[in-house]
């Protein structure tokens, strides 16, 4: 299970997932990327988090040209 302990990224979870239940999709803009993985990181621990975090959720992610994240169901 992915660590939801902050506040920060569980807000932002909820928001991702609220998103999907209404639009089916969500976009995670490259500023509101940071929430899902607060600390200092390198590129492929972000992208383990974000990984485990879809995974956990069921959903698809996608990382688009502009830098952002596009999450989907399953």
């Amino acid at each position: 299970m992915p660590n939801y302990d902050h506040p920060a990224v569980a807000a932002q979870v909820d928001k991702i997932r609220a998103e999907i239940q209404q639009h089916g999709e969500s976009r995670v803009g490259c500023d509101e990327l940071f929430l899902l993985c607060p600390t200092e990181i390198s590129n492929a621990q972000e992208l383990n988090g974000i990984a485990q975090i879809a995974e956990w959720e069921r959903w698809t992610f996608e990382y688009l040209p502009d830098g952002s994240v596009r999450f989907s169901n399953l």
